[in-house]
């Protein structure tokens, strides 16, 4: 009876281990990298297979499976246990040392150690920290954190009581934690040239006086500094203002180490250096001079209030820093950020938003939108937080898509997502369940910041305009996208974007021209003109740049009378006319009909007015109110081609040439 298999040319893993004369020293990352591999295996066999039995010797025997003849799960987790003892320590279970303790094997031995707690005393002295990988002669020692996450996940493994052992899955979820500290430790020693010495933050910080605080994140306390640091041609050297973060937590700091000096945009809190002596860990970053969002949400004594422009401005920076860090990354790992909120929001000194704190981000691929991380850990801040990723344990790039959609009701209405007013619910707390209730009930605009005022009141005018409806609109329905409770309901970032810088456009293209018109008021008035200034919200109405008014509209086309009708098509009859407005009239095609807002209107709109091209009909303007939305299009006088196809008068020649312009 044969059984073929396939051939491992390396041998086994007992050829590696117990032996003085090893040609191959394998290095603490190939150690780990092997041990996840057998922990997968193992996970296979017992979610997987169903009739699959362990075949032990004594060394490697559950003590309950060797009193009770019991078989379960974690008898395996056990004797795999001790597997991963081998191989930290490079003896086999059964060699003579171990025997001879009462013939139990190497297990007994390490319950010493780890009682003592001298566990480290057990790792192989040959085995190295992967210094090579450099090109470095030094053969470094792997990381401790690397070494203690690992160690405990061995004790763990080896507990008594099988139901104090761990699942094969929490397992896995260790091992790779402890690849993943070694492999950041390497990367951190590929950093050395943003090192920064102690004693220089401690004279930048004045020892971290309290007066340099600026305040504390999920991992630590950030201080205000001012470094000498060298330019870019290390040839000088120029004080510079910079944020200090002390980390408490080995695991955040190379977390935010390892995303953050991947990133460079201008929409993501840069990384200036850091340092790592005695039990200190720091982060230098660039200073955000007007602090965090949230220091301007949800309180009624600000010192600023922003405008509907500027909000606007900070959703799409924050916006486009989220698609850099989903879609476009210089390697093929993309970040999740897993804690998008307004405290986490910068503002420099021209008010540009920034993302920030990467301690809990995770990476994932860039190519693939639907990607999905299993994780039994969440992580997050629970009023941002996904609600699919929170009960189920899947992170997607949905998942920070959702915090946004709470950063900007937060923008929305000027109050922050864990107000105390909206966390007195029993079930759902926070933002986005007041949010949600407020659409159904048709009384969501009612949540808006009562302190928003366009850009007028930044020119000293007394004129407070409203933000632009159609810009209300055009916000609100993406910002509803973003908190949808299923991940695949939600938009994709660029789509976001897309339609946050919409909303911008509806709202900036009538300011900028009351801008001017004011301005111009202005000049007249300090020359001892007088000019009458119509009506705030006649002014607003009749002075945008490609708004047209419904009754210049209904005159053009006789009240959209049937002879006017040029065709009917999918959305609507278009209606021929001559439409008078900014002081000139112009021939014109008129869309009116039952658009919907969403699916047909402003997708007609944002093509229209992207896209101009010769050959593509032009956008003259749009209309929208009492609940009629018309396109206005520049009017071709010989219709569509479908009426010419059957004229003899349509030579080969014109018809190629109407393809090729086409």
């Amino acid at each position: 009876m044969l059984l073929v298999y396939e051939h491992a040319s390396n041998g086994s893993l007992h050829d590696y281990l117990g032996s003085t004369n090893k040609i191959i020293n394998l290095t603490w990352a190939q150690c780990l990298k092997m041990c996840i591999d057998i922990a997968h295996g193992l996970s296979y066999m017992h979610t997987t297979l169903e009739d699959w039995a362990s075949i032990k010797t004594r060394a490697y025997l559950d003590p309950k499976h060797a009193k009770t003849g019991w078989s379960e799960k974690a008898s395996d987790i056990y004797s795999f246990g001790v597997i991963l003892l081998e191989i930290f320590s490079g003896k086999l279970a059964y060699d003579k040392a171990s025997i001879d303790e009462n013939d139990k094997g190497l297990a007994p031995i390490s319950q010493r150690h780890f009682k003592r707690e001298t566990i480290k005393e057990m790792l192989d002295p040959k085995i190295t920290g992967d210094a090579s990988d450099l090109g470095l002669a030094l053969k470094l020692r792997p990381d401790h954190d690397s070494v203690i996450a690992f160690s405990r996940n061995v004790y763990q493994c080896l507990a008594e009581i099988q139901a104090e052992r761990p699942t094969i899955k929490v397992v896995i979820e260790e091992l790779n934690k402890a690849l993943y500290f070694q492999q950041q430790s390497m990367k951190v020693k590929k950093l050395e040239h943003l090192k920064i010495p102690l004693k220089d933050i401690l004279l930048g910080t004045h020892n971290f006086n309290q007066d340099c605080y600026i305040g504390s994140g999920g991992y630590g306390s950030v201080y205000r500094a001012e470094l000498k640091m060298k330019s870019r041609d290390e040839l000088t050297e120029h004080s510079n203002i910079v944020a200090v973060k002390l980390i408490k937590s080995r695991e955040g700091f190379l977390v935010e180490i390892d995303a953050l000096s991947k990133c460079q945009h201008p929409n993501i809190i840069s990384l200036l250096g850091f340092c790592v002596e005695g039990n200190e860990m720091l982060l230098v970053y660039e200073h955000a001079s007007h602090g965090s969002l949230d220091s301007y949400l949800g309180s009624t004594d600000k010192m600023i209030n922003l405008t509907w422009a500027q909000r606007l401005k900070m959703c799409i920076g924050v916006a486009h820093g989220l698609n850099y860090l989903h879609t476009t990354m210089e390697d093929k790992n993309g970040i999740l950020h897993c804690d998008i909120k307004s405290d986490n929001i910068l503002l420099d000194k021209n008010w540009e938003a920034k993302i920030a704190d990467f301690g809990l981000s995770k990476f994932c691929n860039v190519n693939q939108e639907a990607s999905t991380i299993n994780t039994m850990r969440v992580v997050g801040t629970e009023v941002y937080l996904d609600p699919e990723y929170a009960r189920t344990g899947r992170l997607k790039k949905a998942s920070d898509i959702y915090s946004l959609g709470v950063v900007l009701f937060e923008i929305f209405s000027g109050t922050l997502a864990y107000d105390s007013s909206y966390l007195r619910r029993v079930h759902e707390k926070g933002l986005a369940p007041i949010v949600r209730k407020r659409f159904r009930n048709g009384t969501i605009k009612e949540m808006l910041d009562s302190i928003i005022m366009d850009e007028a009141s930044e020119l000293s005018f007394t004129i407070k305009v409203r933000p632009d409806h159609d810009s209300l609109d055009t916000f609100l329905a993406i910002a509803r996208q973003c908190i949808a409770k299923s991940q695949a309901d939600r938009p994709t970032i660029k789509v976001v974007i897309n339609e946050l810088e919409k909303a911008l456009y509806f709202h900036v293209s009538p300011c900028l021209q009351n801008t001017v018109l004011l301005t111009v008021a202005l000049w007249l008035w300090l020359r001892g003109f007088f000019l009458h200034i119509p009506d705030n919200n006649k002014f607003y109405l009749e002075n945008r740049t490609l708004k047209i008014s419904l009754d210049c509209i209904r005159l053009g086309t006789g009240n959209f009378s049937d002879n006017k009708i040029v065709m009917s098509g999918g959305y609507g009859k278009l209606y021929k006319g001559k439409v008078q407005y900014n002081n000139r009239e112009k021939k014109v095609a008129v869309n009116g009909t039952s658009f919907s807002w969403e699916n047909g209107f402003l997708k007609e709109f944002e093509v229209l007015f992207k896209y101009k091209h010769d050959n593509i009909v032009s956008l003259v303007g749009y209309c929208k109110e009492m609940d009629e939305k018309i396109i206005v299009y520049e009017h071709t006088s010989n219709k569509s081609l479908d009426r010419h196809l059957n004229d003899t008068s349509l030579s080969w020649s014109k018809r190629l040439k109407i393809l090729q312009r086409g």
